[in-house]
């Protein structure tokens, strides 16, 4: 080994500041430091460690040299050791060991002794740091620059708790606790699939396993009273109590409750854990069990967490507003239980848009990814990959909330959305078809490459499927745009169908939904939805429009997307003030999709102006946060944090759609940050057209020769 004269000089060096510290009266580092500085470098030479490695533990050793580990002088104030981000990214190829080649799969045994590259960089550290209790969180409310909860930073504390009319509450009333409970503790269903597609990209696709496998086949996140957990995490009481039952779901035009929405079949051979009929001491745990193979095929609930007892960072798992009548203000004769006021788990919200991405396009998305898209054939439902058998699961409830326009309904009625519609039954959400496509197309491919037919479950699953897939398609092409918004053509986010067809656009503010604009013209693409609108406008104008209604800049320079429009727009041009990352990164997508379309069309001006606002995005998303005094975002740097999380948003804001953007690490927008790490489009399976994943990820195990190509003719893009 040889160490270059530089470093040796850099040792001398550091070497002589000890002596010199010491001679302050300070602390001085022994040479046994200056040997462990020598024998870093050697691990480097060895190629034990990488550049990235070497250089980030190079940069703490002279810092604890010279001193500047300071901590922080009051509890608000930014750890200086806080403020820069380190890049890196390290990949564990187990096998390039064996003589430089890799062992290829043997189609007979699934995986065979090939496994995919793990790659980590501190975006999968990240989102591998909010998993516990098998399950990820949506959040993490800790700011990383002060270490302290967001909930108590001079933001949340001044601007206070607030209800959707933005009336100010209490800190203790029941929203408030719900909002930061549900931040702290709970899983947007949602989120998990982003989760679960980011890890799997990165190689990790057995650790999402754990989630999947624990939560979402079991539909469970612990039956058992030792555990805590919610006993079931679909709309659906096993053990409902005969004085106070909890109300009925009811779903679509037929109005099918969710106990007779029809029976499926448990996935992966498992069963659901339930206390047999006659018990009375459910809550004490000394009822006998039962493991069904069969439950009724209800949605999840969109919100899950880990235990049933909900735990509010500020007050606990205590609340005297959650105490029920006589001894507390709680009327709900099903709380009648609970006289001490115990916080407990009560979002029950079973929503269109969370389920098809939950339990439909992440699970196939990961079992398409995991073997580099290898996939077997099957022919029964015993035979098929437990994505299949789960997403089957759930297409009793998504047929009856098909509506006779072909849209899906956003929720069975009993959902109670927030804000409330009194009319939920009939609500829909383009966002949520547009989510629905994109998983019903998946299972559609799986169900037309790879099942070979004679299976009376999947027989059904399959008719089912392709009458929702054309539902939506049918919809898309008539309904996405009824009238102007604010003077615009953009994409409606949708309105009220009722039970006999007629459709009722929405507008006033819940009109304009940035979403329904970037996901809906991810999903739909140019060459479809110039075709169904282009005698009023096109894609690449309903994005020009987007940019003027919500467009977030730096400088002058496009950064990203908020949510809607903005407060204070007057009909022009207008910079708002609130800055979304998951949202950003789905316009990211969007963008670059419509350029590689139009540059196929042979419309380059609008290819390169698409594709320099990806470029502008990107470079200002991906800058580090500029924290202020108390850790959160100010102006001055993007999205990212230190510890490679991405905000939510840069600003407390409440989204017309029923809940808060809070600016802080969010799951969301760091799974999609790690999607275009991969250019891994989630709403396609294989990522769509110049994805790397592929050749990032399975050089010596490609994909079927003619994948890629089947799936443009199959998505119908180009």
């Amino acid at each position: 080994m040889r160490l270059s004269v530089a470093f040796l000089a850099l040792a001398v060096m550091l070497f002589a500041v000890a002596t010199v510290a010491q001679a302050k009266s300070k602390p001085a580092p022994s040479e046994d430091h200056i040997e462990q500085l020598l024998r870093l470098r050697k691990l480097l030479d060895l190629e034990i460690i990488d550049e990235a490695e070497f250089e980030e533990r190079r940069v703490a050793m002279i810092d604890a040299y010279l001193g500047v580990n300071q901590k922080p002088n009051s509890a608000f104030d930014v750890d200086p050791n806080k403020k820069t981000f380190t890049d890196y990214k390290r990949v564990f190829d187990y096998n390039s060991r064996h003589g430089g080649k890799r062992q290829v799969p043997d189609p007979s045994d699934g995986d065979g002794n090939w496994t995919m590259p793990v790659v980590f960089t501190p975006e999968i550290d990240w989102l591998l740091s909010v998993f516990k209790d098998n399950m990820p969180r949506s959040y993490n409310d800790v700011i990383p620059y002060t270490s302290q909860l967001y909930w108590k930073s001079h933001l949340y504390l001044a601007d206070g708790a607030r209800d959707y009319n933005g009336t100010r509450l209490r800190f203790w009333d029941i929203e408030a606790i719900q909002e930061r409970a549900l931040t702290h503790v709970g899983l947007n269903i949602y989120d998990g699939g982003v989760w679960s597609i980011s890890l799997a990209l990165a190689g990790l696709s057995d650790f999402v396993d754990i989630y999947t496998r624990n939560v979402l086949l079991t539909s469970s996140t612990g039956a058992n009273v030792a555990v805590g957990g919610l006993k079931s995490i679909r709309a659906w009481e096993p053990n409902p109590d005969p004085e106070s039952p909890p109300d009925p779901f009811y779903y679509g035009k037929d109005q099918i409750t969710n106990e007779n929405i029809g029976q499926v079949t448990m996935p992966a051979n498992l069963t659901f854990i339930r206390f047999m009929d006659g018990c009375e001491c459910a809550s004490a745990g000394c009822c006998p069990q039962e493991g069904l193979n069969e439950i009724p095929g209800n949605f999840f609930y969109r919100m899950i967490g880990p235990k049933f007892i909900l735990d509010d960072p500020l007050q606990g798992v205590y609340g005297d507003v959650w105490r029920a009548e006589p001894f507390g203000p709680n009327p709900d004769p099903a709380q009648s239980w609970n006289a001490a006021g115990i916080a407990h788990w009560n979002d029950w919200k079973p929503i269109t848009g969370e389920n098809v991405w939950a339990g439909i396009l992440a699970p196939l998305q990961v079992d398409f990814i995991r073997n580099c898209s290898n996939v077997m054939d099957f022919s029964s439902f015993e035979e098929a990959p437990h994505s299949v058998q789960l997403a089957v699961s759930l297409l009793k409830a998504s047929d009856a909330l098909l509506s006779p326009l072909g849209s899906m309904y956003h929720c069975p009625e009993g959902t109670k959305m927030y804000p409330p519609d009194p009319d939920e039954a009939t609500n829909v959400s383009n966002e949520n078809n547009f989510s629905a496509w994109a998983a019903y197309k998946a299972l559609q491919w799986f169900l037309q490459e790879y099942y070979t037919g004679g299976d009376p479950v999947l027989d059904e699953a399959k008719e089912i499927n392709d009458r929702l897939v054309q539902g939506l398609d049918d919809w898309f092409a008539k309904y996405l745009m009824p009238n102007k918004l604010v003077g615009e053509d953009v994409i409606s986010q949708g309105g009220h169908v009722s039970f006999m067809g007629d459709y009722e656009p929405q507008d006033g503010d819940q009109g304009f939904a940035v979403d329904c604009q970037t996901w809906g013209l991810l999903v739909e693409g140019a060459k479809r939805f110039d075709a169904s609108y282009g005698s009023k406008t096109t894609a690449y104008e309903v994005w020009q429009a987007t940019k003027k209604l919500a467009g977030f800049y730096v400088n002058g320079e496009l950064a990203g997307v908020g949510y809607t429009i903005p407060n204070g727009y007057n009909g022009t041009a207008y910079q708002g003030d609130v800055w979304s990352g998951e949202w950003s990164w789905g316009a990211v997508f969007m963008a670059r999709k419509l350029s590689m379309e139009y540059a196929t069309f042979g419309k380059t001006q609008w290819a390169n102006d698409l594709m320099a606002d990806v470029d502008s995005m990107v470079k200002h998303l991906t800058m580090e946060v500029n924290p202020g005094p108390d850790g959160l975002w100010t102006p001055g740097g993007g999205l990212k944090q230190i510890d490679g999380s991405y905000l939510y948003a840069n600003a407390r804001f409440f989204i017309p759609w029923g809940w808060y953007s809070n600016p802080i690490a969010a799951t969301a927008s760091t799974g999609w940050a790690q999607f275009y790490a991969y250019k891994y489009n989630p709403f396609e399976l294989g990522g769509g057209r110049n994805s790397t994943f592929y050749d990032d990820q399975c050089q010596d195990n490609p994909p079927p020769s003619d994948l890629l190509e089947k799936l443009e003719k199959f998505y119908d893009y180009y």
